[in-house]
């Protein structure tokens, strides 16, 4: 019995030991997002993954969805005890077609975060905030292909 209660109290401590002591331990502390619309980062980081160079801290990507004005992404990513940043890296020239079509790119900071607890979140942009102006038809009706930064061959469209 005494065997039972021992093993059961290492597993519970160890749950709560993920994090170093200077951590508050496994909790959701939040996601911070960024929209960057800029075509030279863009460009940038599209050469460096040419060059087998990632700028991204790792994450999944699993879905996305623009309802109204907002695009929600679904993401995966271990963590749990800092908050983590993620930035929607956006082209400055959208093409000139309708409906409008065209690629981005979702990078993840952990910010350092060793625990390993593996959370899965649906970020939200609001794109009706932001420097492309584009209209709410327009929004309604665009594909969006969003680009894993952590892992370029891995991809998610709303269409």
């Amino acid at each position: 019995m005494k065997i039972k209660i021992l093993i059961k109290s290492l597993i519970i401590s160890l749950l709560f030991i993920s994090c170093s002591e200077d951590e508050s331990g496994p909790s959701s502390q939040g996601v911070d997002l960024e929209l960057d619309v800029n075509q030279n980062r863009l460009d940038s980081i599209m050469v460096g993954f040419n060059n087998s160079e990632i700028q991204s801290d790792n994450f999944s990507l699993y879905s996305a969805k623009i309802v109204d004005s907002t695009l929600y992404i679904g993401v995966g990513y271990s963590g749990g005890c800092k908050s983590h940043q993620f930035e929607l890296v956006w082209p400055e020239v959208i093409n000139a077609i309708f409906p409008p079509d065209f690629s981005v790119i979702l990078l993840h900071d952990a910010n350092g975060d060793q625990c390993e607890a593996f959370l899965q979140e649906l970020i939200e942009f609001d794109l009706s905030k932001n420097e492309l102006g584009l209209s709410t038809e327009s929004l309604e009706v665009m594909r969006l292909t969003i680009i894993n930064g952590s892992n370029p061959d891995e991809t998610v469209s709303n269409r």
